[in-house]
């Protein structure tokens, strides 16, 4: 497996923490690949930072491509009904934090 990061945007945040968000490609021993999006919160910790929130998020065209083409009323764009839907969201269980050491 083995991942290709295309972009990453960083942003000072409360606290003098930051805030990033990457996106990339991950590639599978079987050669699929995947879209992937990642963001984490880096919280400052004596002369390093450890992650408090990390958010990762596969994003695959062919799931995106499915629910355009499986909306109710069969144009590929949502009506009126559709669009006033509140968005999915997934429950994940709290995950340990990790420290992470930045080097000056």
């Amino acid at each position: 497996m083995g991942a290709d990061i295309k972009t990453v945007d960083a942003q000072e945040s409360l606290g003098g923490g930051v805030i990033v968000l990457t996106t990339g490609l991950l590639t599978y021993e079987n050669n699929l690949k995947s879209n992937c999006t990642q963001s984490f919160f880096r919280a400052p910790q004596g002369k390093g930072y450890h992650v408090l929130n990390d958010i990762f998020r596969l994003v695959d065209e062919f799931d995106l491509q499915q629910r355009h083409q499986g909306l109710g009323n069969g144009t590929g764009a949502p009506n009126a009904a559709e669009r006033d839907l509140p968005p999915e969201q997934e429950e994940h269980a709290p995950g340990p934090t990790v420290p992470l050491t930045v080097e000056k």
